[in-house]
């Protein structure tokens, strides 16, 4: 079960345009528009990205105004010591809920 788990969590984040969404993610919360702009990816291909990154549980969003900001779920306590020692960034809750 555990590996399935991280074969899905990898799987996520082996598409280049998810990765560099996350990554750009991790700085602060964006709008579609400014993923877009910043990675020089077309908005649409983003939009199909971040719903593959949302059924995962890596991002979530809210509305701001007529637009939705999407930023990072971020969860610390059932992190693995060697994402930890890596990057700020943790286990999405779909994967450490699973643990």
């Amino acid at each position: 079960m555990e590996a399935r788990l991280y074969r899905e969590f990898f799987r996520a984040l082996s598409n280049q345009t998810r990765f560099s969404i996350v990554q750009l993610l991790r700085e602060r919360p964006h709008y579609v528009n400014e993923m877009a702009e910043r990675l020089g990816i077309e908005q649409s291909r983003i939009s199909h990205n971040l719903a593959c990154l949302l059924n995962c549980g890596f991002v979530e969003w809210d509305w701001n105004g007529k637009n939705k900001v999407y930023r990072l779920i971020l969860t610390s306590s059932r992190s693995s010591p060697e994402l930890r020692s890596t990057s700020s960034n943790t286990l999405p809750p779909w994967i450490a809920a699973r643990r």
